[in-house]
């Protein structure tokens, strides 16, 4: 006799659609004729036969298919575009070409299908493209002042400069700040395109590395989760707020720590590029319209009155998505498993089959979320840090306007020691204040989340703006002061922003946990240890004999 069970299987992951599962069929032949499946709510008896439903950490080698990161990424990411309940036989055409078979995989990707597209391809596109950036903007830049050096390219504005005992002609173009914008949207369009260095990033992506056009086909790929996890290095969790409203997704979490002891979780809370995107939209409303103000308006205050406007806007939202963050920590430590939707019944009892194997109890699961989990995965959370690869990104944004005027002093014949001078003051110690005036905004702003209260948060977001100005103000007098004084002050300028620069970004922190021998409790490979009623610890002699372990696992 065949189960009958519905073809979804999450939001995270399948459609709505009636199907049959065989290979289920075939462990349960004739138990089902005895015993009927009830729905569950909000669990299923601790007597249910997990011979029924054995969620197995090891995958038929025929399923196993993969896909590039950053292939994924092409065509302007239209594999993340569509759900799978909305596939057509075109794309299922399109999802088959692009997957390769493979033996295993380097990250399994999870997310929800709930969550913004878009959002998922702009992160996914700067994590994976970041270093192709870089190099466009070396080529672009480079270029750009070649070209200018050598008079190829016009000029705009001549102004008489004087600095110490030398003045003369400064002659101004933009070209090297258009040069920084146009090596920006170059490394984003060309990054799905970027060899696969220095690490392959052959990855699961349930829409490519389930097949989604056979039904049968679909059904074992979803219900062998399990397998796809034990067969992935690293599991990388794309987070949003619905994420961990999804049963699935507390499923994958369940069976890849249990699968593998020693493998890496790494949460990336989507937030973290939405905040990098507000950074450089406000740098290119900057540029631009320093440009324009400067061509045609000759008044430095207006430019400095509404380029900082903008900031209002971008203190605003992170300030929400820092309530995000908040929420998500929330959710962590009162993880409850009940609370976890899921599409259909025969789907809950899959997982909670699974849960129970391996843990023991869903009891245990839960405490075991709200614990180790939660200390593996939130810790880096809780004191909020851009990644440097952001950082490297923003600063290279910002640094090609300032390089202007380093170019504008070489092709006026400045001596070389204006030109460094104004290279170290005004170009270097400039673009590492700004950096930390930017980490200001985001300690400030997760200090002070959104309350909702409407005319505090506006209150609150017009007394960060101020103090982030006149930060800003004051590194402008100080980088000025340094650049008219000679080449000796502004490399202690340099010297000083640097050092601020060190302290905060978290250097001396991560300094003192890499001298310390003990410095860090725990780590993202350490499998923790669960209670006695959870099962036998890592270091008991006794096996773990669980029978939701595949005999190549066991």
């Amino acid at each position: 006799e065949i189960v009958e069970v519905s073809n979804v299987i999450h939001q995270n992951h399948h459609e709505d659609a009636p199907g049959r599962i065989p290979e289920l069929a075939s462990e349960s032949a004739g138990m089902e004729a005895e015993k009927s499946v009830e729905p569950l709510d909000p669990f299923p008896p601790e007597s249910f036969d997990l011979t029924v439903l054995q969620p197995r950490l090891s995958v038929d080698p025929t399923l196993l298919r993969g896909i590039s990161l950053r292939k994924s990424l092409r065509k302007l990411g239209r594999i993340w575009m569509t759900k799978p309940s909305q596939l057509t036989a075109t794309d299922h055409q399109v999802l088959s070409g692009a997957s390769v078979k493979v033996d295993r995989f380097d990250v399994f990707i999870s997310h929800t299908w709930e969550t913004s597209a878009k959002l998922k391809i702009w992160a996914l596109t700067l994590q994976t493209g970041w270093r192709c950036i870089v190099v466009s903007w070396l080529v672009f830049n480079l270029l750009a002042a070649f070209l200018c050096i050598n008079g190829s390219l016009p000029y705009l504005n001549p102004y008489w400069f004087t600095q110490g005992s030398w003045s003369g002609w400064v002659v101004m173009s933009p070209w090297m700040r258009l040069a920084g914008i146009l090596s920006f949207a170059v490394g984003l369009a060309v990054a799905a395109y970027w060899p696969n260095w220095p690490r392959s990033d052959l990855a699961f992506v349930d829409v490519v590395s389930i097949d989604q056009a056979d039904p049968s086909m679909t059904q074992r790929g979803v219900y062998g989760l399990g397998g796809f996890l034990a067969l992935s290095r690293e599991l990388m969790v794309l987070w949003s707020p619905p994420l961990f409203t999804r049963l699935w997704c507390v499923f994958e979490l369940a069976a890849f720590r249990k699968a593998n002891p020693s493998g890496k979780i790494v949460l990336a809370p989507l937030y973290v590029e939405v905040l990098v995107g507000l950074i450089l939209l406000w740098l290119l409303f900057m540029q631009l319209l320093h440009f324009l103000l400067y061509t045609f308006v000759p008044a430095s205050q207006i430019f400095v009155f509404l380029g900082l406007l903008p900031i209002l806007l971008c203190i605003h939202q992170a300030r929400i998505t820092f309530g995000q963050k908040r929420q998500l920590l929330a959710n962590l430590r009162k993880f409850d498993l009940s609370l976890a939707s899921c599409s259909n019944d025969f789907d809950r009892r899959f997982i909670y089959a699974g849960i129970r194997a391996w843990y023991g109890s869903y009891e245990a699961f839960t405490e075991y979320v709200r614990g180790p989990v939660f200390q593996e995965l939130v810790s880096p959370l809780l004191t909020f840090q851009v990644p440097l690869r952001y950082w490297i990104l923003i600063g290279l944004f910002e640094m090609s306007s300032l390089l202007e005027f380093t170019v504008a002093f070489i092709r006026g014949g400045a001596p070389i020691e204006t030109v460094l001078s104004q290279l170290l003051a005004s170009v270097l110690s400039q673009v590492l204040w700004r950096l930390v005036s930017m980490q200001l905004v985001f300690f400030l702003c997760d200090r002070c989340s959104l309350s909702g209260l409407g005319c505090i948060d506006l209150l609150v977001t017009f007394g960060i703006w101020l103090l982030v100005v006149a930060f800003l103000f004051g590194s402008f007098q100080l980088t000025g002061f340094a650049e008219a004084n000679g080449l000796a002050l502004s490399a202690a300028s340099v010297l000083l922003a640097a050092v601020a620069s060190f302290f905060s970004f978290g250097g001396c922190t991560c300094l003192m946990r890499r001298l310390s021998p003990n410095g860090v409790s725990f780590k993202s490979n350490d499998s923790p240890v669960l209670h006695e009623r959870q099962g036998p610890k890592r270091s008991s002699s006794k096996p773990d004999v669980s029978p939701a372990l595949g005999e190549n696992q066991a």
